[in-house]
């Protein structure tokens, strides 16, 4: 038992919402939410296993107080007076976890697959946006596939991450995030250290590095 006090203590306690402390929906009526958080632990694990299968709820635990909600965020916000984190007019559910399962047997992967497209596909019909907890690599690669034929207009994608992450397979599995990244245009804003990375890896098509941008932009002297 870990008695050892968190921040939820020191702002009122335990919640009785989900992540943020925000209202719970059902996902198997997702209606009347313009965000719709949804906790996905795995779709397809590596052949070794799923490595982080829990880790939406510890992104709750984590960020979940009576009065999160209500409290100003300087990062959203500045210094500029607000009413809480959602903008006026914007509403926000936690629609739970699906109950994808962490093993990597063909048959399992391809049912966790399936469950997500139909989640996800829901979401995005009843006018959300969702807005997924993860999870392992793999669980973008379904979240992405729900949006074929999704009208809303192209999809850009944004990823900021530590490292490259852009190979064929992994193990031999090819449904894993490094597999599926490759194949994406999209704007990549960091890299670092050693990673899973190989010499075919670094200059890929369709790929616009701004790594250089950054590092000036953080040597920039501040004003205090």
């Amino acid at each position: 038992m870990n008695d050892t006090p968190s921040m939820g203590d020191l702002f009122g306690g335990e919640t009785a919402g989900g992540w943020l402390n925000m209202p719970r929906g059902d996902i198997n009526a997702p209606q009347g939410a313009d965000i719709a958080v949804l906790g996905i632990g795995s779709a397809t694990p590596y052949p070794v296993g799923s490595y982080c299968h829990d880790a939406p709820d510890a992104i709750r635990a984590a960020r979940s107080w009576p009065t999160i909600l209500e409290q100003h965020d300087f990062d959203l916000f500045g210094v500029d007076p607000s009413d809480g984190i959602l903008p006026d007019g914007v509403t926000a559910a936690d629609f739970g976890n699906l109950d994808t399962v962490a093993d990597a047997a063909p048959e399992v992967t391809e049912s966790n697959r399936t469950m997500i497209r139909g989640a996800v596909t829901g979401l995005l019909d009843a006018g959300s946006v969702p807005f997924i907890l993860g999870g392992d690599d793999s669980v973008p690669i379904p979240v992405l596939e729900s949006y074929c034929g999704f009208d809303g207009g192209p999809i850009s994608i944004l990823q900021i991450d530590a490292h490259i992450d852009w190979r064929d397979d992994v193990g031999g599995e090819t449904q894993v995030c490094r597999a599926i990244c490759a194949a994406l245009r999209k704007w990549r804003m960091w890299a670092r250290s050693c990673s899973s990375a190989r010499a075919a890896s670094v200059r890929p098509a369709g790929v616009m590095f701004r790594r250089r941008w950054i590092m000036a932009l953080l040597s920039t002297p501040c004003a205090i």
